[in-house]
């Protein structure tokens, strides 16, 4: 999916939701808006203005909002480019946006195939490399080699300029689960049809991280861990979610 649009470093269009136009404007004075163009809004959440706050949580956030009809609290994913939210009592996504500085066309897109070198098993649970093309909490790939990963491979298809990577096993009700598993630290990337190789270094965060490939390419590529924040209980190397940005 497209979307054009002009936008503002506190303004977030989302980028996979087909179903509607949303986005969630910051403005001063800790003012929020959120509009929903189906205007499907029951909760009362959407095409509403609130007060907010945002707190640090866990690596991540607490977004609080509130005005005299609702008041709600969503675990948030932030970047100054992105914004993923779920709702604190039902852990949903409910609303998944990026942010761009100039008048662009942008794109969302998980990628069309993606496999890995192995797949945690943990009696009837898998966590799959399929997991990577989610925004579900609690819900990662998790990596089944002996030694944290080093050397685990994920082959996936892209058309695009950036990469965003969502770190480490993502929890709202067991943030704790983050820094108890390992997290990526440095990867390559190879395109397997250019024959390019660049080495990127991760932040140990659960927030969205940008991945500049400095082109457009439409290919695959395959990222291999290279090193990790080693996890304070399990080896086990963890990643939430990849998906793709388009910048024309």
């Amino acid at each position: 999916m497209l979307i054009a649009f002009v936008s503002y470093a506190n303004e977030f269009y989302n980028g996979f939701d087909n179903s509607s136009f949303k986005s969630i404007v910051f403005k001063p004075s800790n003012k929020v808006s959120f509009y929903n163009d189906a205007d499907d809004n029951p909760d009362l959440l959407w095409n509403n203005d609130f007060v907010y706050s945002l707190t640090d949580y866990e690596k991540a956030y607490i977004l609080t909002i509130s005005n005299e009809n609702c008041n709600k609290r969503f675990y948030a994913l932030k970047s100054d480019f992105c914004l993923i939210l779920y709702d604190c009592e039902t852990n949903e996504c409910i609303f998944t946006g990026a942010s761009i500085s100039f008048n662009q066309t942008e794109g969302l897109f998980f990628p069309s195939f993606i496999s890995a070198t192995s797949e945690l098993r943990e009696g009837s649970k898998v966590y799959t490399v399929q997991n990577l093309s989610n925004f579900k909490l609690d819900s990662p790939w998790c990596e089944a080699s002996e030694d944290y990963g080093i050397g685990e491979k994920i082959r996936l298809s892209i058309n695009a300029r950036n990469l965003i990577i969502i770190s480490g096993y993502v929890s709202a009700k067991k943030p704790y689960l983050f820094e108890n598993n390992s997290r990526p630290k440095i990867i390559t990337i190879s395109f397997l049809k250019s024959k390019i190789q660049k080495e990127f270094e991760l932040k140990d965060s659960p927030n969205p991280q940008i991945i500049n490939l400095d082109g457009l390419y439409n290919e695959e590529i395959e990222i291999v861990i290279k090193d990790v924040y080693l996890g304070k209980k399990y080896k086990d190397t963890c990643i939430s979610t990849i998906f793709s940005m388009y910048l024309n």
